[in-house]
């Protein structure tokens, strides 16, 4: 039996108790300063081992099409690439030693239409895993060379009445 799960307590649990429901910070004089105001995501981070741009580089480019962005020169000496996907980046990082394993953690790519994906996948010898639907999405996971697994999903088509 696991011991029981012990709560950071720096992190409050005032959006629980307020049952999901934000306050709308302002900037002005008396603003709520209890309150983090977070506005989006810019970014996501997945992890590549070191000296495995290339095949990186074979896989979001070549296969993805992404759009990769330079590094801003201090970062550079770091290693990785970076990407536009749409509005956001995706940054892949070098970590020693990370882990490789397929786990849950993932980041969830929209594509406007889900078979043509599944198939574009597949004849590039990528396996794609079904999974279950999302209300309003449909979806599957796959992974990429370093076993970093990837959502690929599209909106759920309405019925036309």
């Amino acid at each position: 039996m696991s011991a029981p799960r012990r709560q950071n307590p720096t992190h409050s649990t005032r959006r629980r108790q307020g049952k999901g429901k934000r306050r709308s910070p302002s900037s002005g004089e008396g603003a709520d300063r209890s309150t983090l105001d977070v506005r989006g995501v810019q970014h996501v981070n997945l992890t590549i081992p070191p000296g495995s741009e290339d095949v990186a580089r074979s896989f979001y480019t070549d296969i993805l099409s992404l759009v990769e962005i330079e590094k801003p020169l201090p970062l550079r000496v770091n290693g990785g690439l970076w990407y536009r996907v749409g509005e956001l980046e995706l940054h892949l990082s070098v970590e020693e030693g990370a882990p490789q394993a397929p786990s849950r953690r993932h980041v969830g790519f929209v594509v406007s239409d889900l078979e043509r994906a599944r198939r574009f996948f597949e004849t590039h010898g990528i396996a794609t895993l079904p999974q279950a639907d999302l209300p309003g999405w449909r979806r599957f996971y796959v992974h990429d060379p370093f076993g970093n697994r990837l959502e690929i999903q599209s909106p759920r088509r309405r019925a036309r009445q």
